[in-house]
């Protein structure tokens, strides 16, 4: 017979495998957006963000639905929810649903870090590319602008007045 508290650690075990999945698939597409940023394509880093913003966004609601089960649980065993944690579940749980738990929990650990460092990564090199920006914009807009030359009657010769982009155009 289920009891209450197995359906809520069976609920607890889908969102948390959901969620899993979820941030494998930002770890892949955080490692596709490094070499899209490598690779300079606006377009298709513009397409993937479009694609890790749904994802975050169901995240969120898996998420609230996983925050709602540890309140039911808390509840349940009359804990406060900051109780409801992994030393709570070791402490639970039987052995099979247990091992079942602290895989999950250390899979889901492990690709937060590496999700973390893709991020760190991608981060820099986001960062170098508008440094890289920034610097092509000042030189263009110091070479634009006109020093004087003048001539033996000192009048503006209009020589020697570097330009990138040509008025006239």
């Amino acid at each position: 017979m289920e009891t209450a508290d197995n359906v809520y650690f069976a609920e607890l075990m889908e969102e948390l495998n959901k969620e899993l999945a979820i941030y494998k698939e930002l770890l892949s597409i955080a490692g596709k957006k490094t070499d899209i940023l490598v690779k300079g394509d606006v377009k298709v880093l513009e397409e993937i963000t479009e694609i890790e913003q749904d994802l975050v966004l169901k995240l969120g609601r898996i998420e609230a639905r996983r925050c709602d089960i540890v309140k039911q649980i808390a509840a349940f065993y009359k804990k406060e929810v900051a109780d409801v944690n992994a030393r709570f579940f070791e402490s639970v749980l039987p052995e099979d649903k247990l091992t079942e738990f602290t895989r999950i929990f250390q899979e889901l650990k492990d690709v937060l870090a590496k999700l973390e460092q893709k991020n760190k990564t991608n981060e820099k090199l986001i960062k170098r590319a508008l440094d890289y920006i920034k610097f092509s914009i000042e030189i263009i807009t110091e070479a634009g602008k006109e020093t004087a030359v003048y001539d033996a009657k000192g009048k503006n010769s209009g020589e020697g007045a570097l330009r990138l982009i040509d008025k006239k155009a």
